[in-house]
């Protein structure tokens, strides 16, 4: 049976995957957005366009085909919108096994 992360690990991890919580020029740092930005196109995906708060959406599919940087720039459009960036919550789930690793 896998071990259950500890509460304080959870929040570090959480705080690790959410610069936005306390960095308000986090997009500048990001990987994700880094490499979308240097993309030959502009795509601009609008599967998450009518995602409003105070909703809980999850977003599934394949490796590798664009899910996170999505969410990001997603997340960016939320923060320049005003959202309060503490009711962004990202978590990738694909790294956890069973429900009690979370």
């Amino acid at each position: 049976m896998a071990a259950r992360m500890q509460r304080g690990a959870l929040i570090q991890e959480l705080t690790r995957t959410n610069p936005w919580w306390t960095n308000a020029g986090w997009q500048a740092s990001d990987p994700h957005l880094a490499t979308a930005s240097r993309a030959p196109y502009d795509l601009q995906p609008t599967a998450l366009d009518a995602i409003a708060p105070p909703n809980l959406y999850t977003l599934r599919g394949p490796r590798r085909v664009g899910k996170t940087t999505l969410l990001k720039q997603t997340i960016a459009v939320l923060c320049q919108a005003g959202v309060d960036p503490r009711r962004i919550c990202y978590f990738a789930a694909d790294a956890l096994s069973s429900y009690v690793d979370a």
